[in-house]
């Protein structure tokens, strides 16, 4: 690969770490380059506009894996200070270790949580009985985001999610954003919300208000 060639083509980011001569080799069979910097740096236009985002807005960070989807929420989240844990469905799933059925998982009233699991799709009275292990890959999804919204109902804060709702098939993955937005507007409508995906095809199903593509 001569110098030309080198600075055209995608690079991976080390953050600093000096590449052995390995890594270089296997990065070059792949037409990669490599540098010392991060892959990405959190330009401020981005995180400027995040930070902006209004109460009951959603906003969608779309961009390939390791284009810094990751590491923009971790700034966002840095920046408010105060600020909220960015999280993967994937792990707010395993945190929740129990045997008790769904609907006793809600941590609301009767109706309301029936109103919150409906607006999410679950207001199957054979899924309320269910424990969350029992659930479909597609129902264990819509049951942690409605039980997350629940749980952030009453405040004016910030939910991000990183690898939003990448472990789904397409059609369950879209299917699902529609449901979770529609329930974000009437359950939480003063939460400002980010997600982070790298399936540009959500922004159809989510409408965000804002699209930041790294």
């Amino acid at each position: 690969m001569d110098f030309k060639s080198a600075n055209r083509c995608k690079r991976i980011g080390l953050n600093g770490r000096a590449p052995t001569r390995r890594l270089l080799h296997a990065c070059c069979r792949f037409g990669l380059g490599v540098t010392r910097r991060a892959p990405f740096d959190s330009p401020a236009t981005d995180l400027g506009a995040l930070l902006a985002l209004g109460a009951g807005q959603l906003a969608l960070v779309a961009g390939p894996s390791g284009s810094g989807k990751s590491r923009l929420l971790r700034a966002l989240a840095a920046a408010l200070r105060a600020g909220p844990e960015t999280v993967a469905l994937r792990d707010l799933f395993a945190k929740i270790r129990s045997d008790r059925a769904v609907i006793d998982l809600m941590p609301l009233k009767l109706e309301s949580a029936l109103r919150v699991l409906a607006a999410t799709g679950l207001a199957d009275p054979f899924v309320l009985g269910r424990k969350p292990r029992e659930l479909s890959v597609g129902e264990q999804a819509r049951f942690v985001l409605a039980r997350t919204l629940a749980q952030r109902r009453a405040r004016r804060g910030w939910l991000l999610l990183d690898e939003f709702l990448t472990t789904l098939d397409r059609g369950s993955a879209l299917a699902t954003a529609r449901s979770f937005r529609r329930a974000a507007s009437e359950i939480a409508p003063d939460l400002r919300i980010v997600v982070a995906s790298p399936q540009d095809d959500l922004v159809e199903a989510l409408r965000p208000d804002l699209v930041v593509r790294v």
